[in-house]
């Protein structure tokens, strides 16, 4: 107890108790004073951000909390740089184009571009379509199928939002007054590393 007036006279003035009232006997006071300085400090070291040795800082799930995690071992053959790794993650949307004309098939998530055409034309003739076609292939973001009556267009961009609303414009442009979202969803890269 005798280092903490001296520990505390940086922050005396912050909590409003100064160092005299510290040295007073046991007083509720003085429980109050040291509680208050004790969570002032605490805060201070926790806003520094600083890890143990042999950890690092790595962004928490909220903001303001700081997680501290291993430093990746140098010698780790399967750390390249020691951060994260993330895998693309592809989509796809193909149209019955034929006389059928019986609508969408999709794929989301899939590992490979090949993959994901593979899919989305399996959908699409799993529905009956007999003119498959794959209309839009994209890659870590997000895709929309805009629908009206004798009108359908697909789009990729950042986000669905983003993405329909560029649609429905694109669509209400071309003269179509019934334009709808008929088909949204995205492939974001994944994590696995």
């Amino acid at each position: 107890m005798e280092g903490l007036p001296g520990l505390l006279s940086g922050h005396s003035q912050i909590i409003g108790c100064s160092i005299g009232e510290m040295d007073q006997a046991m007083s509720t006071k003085r429980q109050v004073c040291l509680g208050v300085a004790l969570l002032a400090l605490s805060f201070n070291a926790a806003s520094d951000g600083q890890c143990p040795d042999g950890f690092t800082q790595a962004p928490g799930p909220m903001t303001g909390v700081i997680n501290c995690v291993p430093l990746p071992a140098a010698n780790d053959p399967g750390n390249d740089a020691g951060g994260p790794r993330w895998q693309s993650r592809w989509g796809a949307i193909s149209f019955d184009y034929g006389a059928s004309n019986v609508g969408v098939g999709a794929s989301v998530a899939a590992t490979s571009k090949r993959r994901a055409k593979s899919e989305a034309l399996a959908e699409c003739r799993a529905k009956g379509g007999k003119g498959c076609k794959v209309n839009l292939v994209y890659d870590n973001q997000c895709a929309v199928v805009i629908a009206a009556v004798g009108y359908s267009r697909s789009h990729a961009g950042p986000t669905v939002e983003i993405t329909a609303e560029r649609g429905m414009k694109m669509c209400e442009e071309a003269g179509f007054n019934d334009c709808q979202v008929y088909y949204k969803a995205c492939s974001l890269p994944e994590q696995i590393q």
